[in-house]
């Protein structure tokens, strides 16, 4: 395999997590609207959408096409997740708070990780020049700053105490 099969690869698998977190991120800020980081939610959600329209611009400009059945695979893996046992069976859980801000931050932790390994391979790879992927891994640090804050809030929250964690 040369670098061109390995970055098809590596794209078509982020891409599918990705696919997997948009709809995370969304469902976090509709669940979350009544709180104090609705606003800051809502903007998170939208930024995961760009960033995973962004890797989708990556792709294309690699000639990286399918991935479809790794997509359906890891959207079939987030609609599982959701089944799991929370302490609540008709209403939102404070479990499911602290689960979903402790998955959302991996996932930017791993997005940050994957905007850096582009830029590595920037030089090597014609098609990736035109990224900006250090503002790209600066984004996804910054994201993940806010759901560690959110991880904390909502982690107060299920222990039902007041937080002294700022919006």
């Amino acid at each position: 395999m040369d670098l061109a099969d390995y970055l098809r690869t590596y794209l078509t698998d982020h891409r599918a997590g990705q696919a997997a977190i948009v709809r995370v991120a969304h469902r976090f800020a509709r669940s979350n609207r009544a709180t104090p980081w609705e606003l800051e939610l809502s903007r998170l959600a939208d930024d995961i959408e760009a960033d995973a329209a962004v890797l989708d611009s990556v792709a294309e400009a690699c000639a990286v096409e399918g991935g479809k059945a790794k997509r359906l695979l890891a959207l079939a893996g987030e609609r599982m997740g959701r089944l799991k046992l929370n302490g609540h069976i008709l209403t939102y859980s404070p479990l499911s708070r602290v689960f979903e801000a402790e998955g959302l931050a991996a996932a930017a932790a791993l997005k940050r990780q994957m905007w850096r390994t582009l830029e590595r391979l920037q030089h090597r790879h014609a098609a990736l020049a035109d990224f900006d992927f250090a503002e790209l891994a600066d984004r996804a640090t910054s994201q993940a700053e806010v759901l560690q804050r959110i991880h904390e809030w909502a982690a107060d929250q299920m222990a039902g105490r007041p937080s002294n964690v700022s919006t």
